[in-house]
């Protein structure tokens, strides 16, 4: 185990987040999550996080949370630093950072609750609940409903073991007001969450880090935005995000709800690399989608038949 202190900074860089792969039949295929992971690392990527919101986390039972962490481990622990998804409920949440300090990750980022919109002492309770179940670095993911108050994130960061903030707003204001409430003498690690295609920016308004689900399919890209951010080539990274298409794909990934997956698994596919379906109540994409996004994503290969949704 590492302390939360050497997390931190693993976390300033650019953090894969792999998706879970399933079979035809909807089981998850862990062989070839286990060769997603050695890409990564062999493209060299520092983090992933498992099990997180690309990885379909609300859609995966606890074992099969638990049978993903002990192979990411086994696989690249030695090489990545594994970040393990956990959420869904507290106790559950609890459960899954037990199981994740257990298998030997590194860190834990903390989904909202499946829950709709709670009270800001709410969140605080269920954060600090997950927090306190481990002894690893934590962090909270703000997403959906799960909007925090600069007072509530304020709150947070007094817990020892919270080193970083993810934001999948996309609301720079109020980033600007959490950054300007919270102040820079705490340690807090700033995570752009929103997507790939925003971390311009986030990085102008102060990120330090970002989530990249790109990587996923074209590694590359995501690399090469994060030395261009990190070192504050705005202009080189925007002509990038539109030369590669990511600004393309994030249109289409716009379009449904749940595509932010869809897409991802689709074009892993169509550059080679396992993924399956997607588990309802995602959908994958039409006949029509796959053909658009073949034109977009780079080193696809010609479009093939959309990958049916899984049964579970």
């Amino acid at each position: 185990m590492i302390h939360p202190d050497e997390l931190r900074p693993r976390l300033k860089a650019v953090l894969a987040f792999p998706v879970t792969p399933f079979t035809a039949d909807g089981e998850v295929d862990l062989e070839a999550f286990r060769a997603n992971l050695r890409d990564l690392a062999d493209a060299g990527f520092k983090g992933v996080v498992v099990a997180g919101g690309t990885g379909e986390l609300y859609s995966l039972t606890m074992e099969e949370c638990r049978a993903l962490y002990r192979a990411a481990v086994a696989e690249v622990g030695d090489r990545l630093t594994i970040i393990a998804g956990v959420g869904i409920g507290v106790r559950v949440a609890q459960e899954l950072a037990r199981d994740a300090e257990a298998a030997g990750c590194h860190g834990v980022l903390i989904l909202p609750p499946s829950y709709g919109a709670a009270e800001q002492e709410g969140l605080y309770q269920y954060y600090r609940a997950v927090a306190e179940a481990t002894a690893l670095g934590v962090f909270p993911y703000a997403r959906g409903l799960a909007i925090p108050t600069p007072g509530l994130l304020e709150r947070l960061v007094r817990i020892p073991n919270v080193v970083a903030f993810k934001d999948g707003h996309g609301d720079l204001r109020l980033w600007q007001r959490l950054r300007e409430r919270v102040g820079q003498g705490t340690g807090l690690v700033w995570l752009a969450g929103m997507g790939d295609d925003l971390i311009v920016p986030y990085f102008a308004a102060g990120a330090e880090g970002f989530t990249s689900s790109v990587a996923n399919y074209d590694p590359g890209t995501a690399l090469e935005l994060w030395a261009l951010v990190s070192t504050g080539r705005y202009d080189e990274a925007d002509r990038l995000l539109r030369e590669r298409g990511v600004y393309a794909a994030y249109d289409l990934r716009a379009r449904s709800r749940g595509h932010e997956v869809s897409v991802v698994k689709a074009a892993m596919e169509l550059v080679g690399r396992t993924a399956g379906p997607v588990r309802p109540p995602l959908l994958p994409l039409t006949a029509a989608e796959q053909e658009e996004l073949a034109g977009i994503v780079p080193g696809a290969t010609a479009a093939r038949a959309p990958v049916a949704a899984a049964t579970d």
